[in-house]
């Protein structure tokens, strides 16, 4: 399954913030082709590392795309 991930700021390991639902896969692209990124709240989201348990501030511009859908 494809899935938007973060490099935590900490450890510099990925983690999973969001799955992109195989259903939903090429229903959400935008002009350029791409699946558009989940909203972020104003200011960033501050989310914490499952590998390090470091909480950090995060963008959006930060997420980056992982995987295929499943066809």
């Amino acid at each position: 399954m494809a899935h938007w991930v973060l490099a935590c700021k900490n450890c510099g390991k990925d983690f999973k913030h969001s799955d992109i639902s195989d259903e939903l896969f090429g229903q959400h692209l935008d002009v350029t082709g791409w699946i558009d990124k989940p909203a972020f709240p104003d200011g960033g989201e501050r989310l914490m590392c499952p590998h390090c348990n470091e909480s950090s501030l995060y963008q959006r511009y930060m997420l980056r795309f992982v995987g295929e859908p499943n066809r």
